[in-house]
């Protein structure tokens, strides 16, 4: 926040130091106050408030996207919570008995939470959910292929149980995403 500080003397200091004043803050009054000195301060208070509101409020997209995603997961096995840095997955497979976490490395573990679930807590620049069953990582896509009826089918540096395809209506998305 920004102090705002108006200067009313009696007797002048010199006029270069006024000058200097009116430069970089709102005004220098002196006594006796006129009525159009003190308007054009208060005008100029106004301008300078309204200025600091639109610079805010440019920078508010900025302020608002700096959501803070985590870095690493806990993957429970038997009586065990492995940490799993956010990077290091491939993709999440969701299955009939729980979702899966591969990572580049080949290893996969069974994650009791839903594709859905895992998915919102994710950074959206890094991954992407491709359909029912992915949810996959820009940095682990190796080819996209076009396929029948424009769906697209991805290829990623680890194995899949089953071929990743983007459907004709998520194919744009995917593109944008996939090139930011």
């Amino acid at each position: 926040m920004i102090s705002v500080i108006l200067f009313l003397c009696k007797y002048p200091c010199g006029l270069l130091s006024i000058d200097a004043f009116k430069v970089n803050s709102i005004d220098y009054l002196l006594k006796p106050i006129e009525f159009d000195e003190t308007k054009r301060a208060i005008e100029k208070f106004q301008r300078l408030q309204n200025q600091d509101a639109l610079n805010y409020l440019s920078k508010l997209p900025q302020l608002i996207s700096t959501e803070k995603y985590p870095q690493k997961m806990l993957i429970p096995v038997n009586n065990e919570l492995i940490p799993i840095n956010v990077n290091q997955v491939s993709y999440f497979y969701t299955t009939a008995c729980c979702t899966r976490t591969v990572l580049k490395d080949n290893n996969s573990y069974c994650y009791i939470r839903t594709l859905d679930n895992i998915y919102a807590s994710l950074d959206p620049n890094l991954f992407f959910r491709a359909n029912k069953q992915f949810v996959i990582s820009k940095n682990s896509i190796k080819n996209i292929t076009i396929w029948f009826d424009s769906r697209l089918l991805v290829t990623l540096d680890t194995e899949v149980p089953e071929r990743i395809f983007i459907s004709k209506n998520k194919a744009a998305l995917f593109k944008k995403w996939f090139t930011y």
